[in-house]
């Protein structure tokens, strides 16, 4: 028999979330998806399983409670360009933020995480950006969640050329 799984998502109006999210709604089992973000998303379709809280990402404490019954966590969460954000905010978002996000799911029993980071995270970088996925990531271990999953895309490919790449 097949288990079935409840999801708590922050992130998913982002270019790599709504894409993520739109496969979520593919899988039988997902019964429930919980996104967590600072506007909703916008679906031409939205599904019954899908609810959607709109939270500031820097009062952890405003949506910890929305956090329950989840089996799974998937963060998405970033600033998109790094580069055109200060250090401090680049700080409290992608890193400050997810790790709030991850301390409340690891509160509220969530059992896996999954986290959206970069090729070459290492908490030890000299490259502030390498150094604080890598110090998110770190962290994400000290929480002794039953597993999690790192994914470290080189390039994400999205339809605004958000590298100077033409």
């Amino acid at each position: 028999m097949e288990e079935n799984y409840r999801v708590v998502f922050l992130g998913a109006t982002g270019a790599v979330g709504t894409q993520a999210l739109k496969q979520l709604f593919q899988l039988n089992n997902v019964t429930r998806i919980l996104s967590l973000g600072r506007r909703p998303v916008e679906l031409e379709n939205t599904p019954s399983h899908l609810e959607q809280v709109k939270i500031d990402i820097h009062q952890p404490e405003s949506y910890k409670e929305d956090i329950k019954d989840c089996d799974i966590a998937i963060c998405t969460l970033g600033v998109g360009e790094a580069t055109k954000v200060s250090k401090e905010e680049f700080i409290a978002i992608d890193k400050t933020a997810v790790v709030n996000f991850a301390k409340n799911c690891r509160e509220k029993g969530v059992k896996h995480f999954h986290l959206l980071a970069s090729i070459g995270i290492d908490s030890k970088s000299m490259n502030y950006y390498m150094r604080a996925k890598g110090e998110l990531v770190d962290e994400l271990v000290k929480l002794n969640f039953d597993s999690v999953s790192v994914y470290q895309p080189s390039m994400i490919m999205t339809p605004q050329n958000r590298y100077g790449i033409v």
